[in-house]
């Protein structure tokens, strides 16, 4: 009896050890498993971490790349302005120089025409002054000779005649030139008057024959 109890306890046992030993086994193969899904997901993971790197690694050339050829653009540009600012300066100052030389230029000219203008209104003043000056010479020498006819004064002597012609002629000159100065000269009439005044020089260095006979006369009248 008592070794049939044992034989029944040692199956019972062995029972067991038999279960623990099956749970155990299925312990360790669900972890052989989740390890192997563990590493699948780990393997996984790095794949993508790696892909991750890749793309931003790539991501980031292009930035760089980007950065480089917006930099060398923006650097021809800024050569480019440059450029066209040195070629506008040289342009400004060679036409500067031409404005500055024709403003030169039209100063002398103003200077040259205002001396001209000064000199002939110096050149007419003397002229009216020598005319003033004639006018009265003559008024008076009329005077004396009007004086000398009416009191059966002496006749003109021959020299007399010929200072009397004389003065004549200087006054038949000065009217001419006073004439030509007229008005006053400006430069819209300057031309006009130079051209009358070598009309009447050409016309003084031929005289009509009408005034010659009228001197003529005047001579035998004196």
């Amino acid at each position: 009896m008592a070794s049939a109890q044992s034989l029944e306890q040692l199956q019972e046992e062995v029972t067991a050890l038999r279960d623990e030993v099956s749970s155990l086994k299925e312990k360790l193969q669900a972890a052989e498993e989740s390890e192997v899904t563990v590493r699948h997901q780990m393997d996984l993971q790095k794949k993508h971490t790696k892909q991750l790197i890749a793309a931003w690694k790539l991501r980031l050339q292009e930035g760089e790349d980007k950065l480089h050829r917006q930099k060398l653009e923006n650097d021809k540009q800024l050569r480019d302005i440059a450029a066209n600012l040195m070629f506008l300066e040289g342009q400004f100052q060679k036409e500067q120089k031409v404005i500055v030389g024709k403003l030169k230029h039209k100063d002398r000219l103003i200077e040259e025409k205002d001396r001209i203008i000064e000199q002939q209104q110096k050149t007419v003043e003397a002229l009216k002054a020598a005319n003033d000056r004639l006018v009265s010479g003559l008024s008076q020498l009329k005077l004396a000779r009007g004086g000398g006819l009416e009191n059966g004064g002496p006749s003109v002597e021959p020299r007399q005649r010929t200072s009397n012609s004389k003065s004549l002629n200087s006054n038949h000159k000065f009217q001419e030139r006073a004439l030509l100065a007229g008005p006053r000269l400006t430069e819209e009439n300057m031309p006009k008057a130079r051209g009358s005044l070598k009309g009447r020089l050409r016309s003084r260095s031929h005289p009509q024959p009408e005034k010659k006979a009228q001197r003529v006369r005047f001579m035998e009248a004196c």
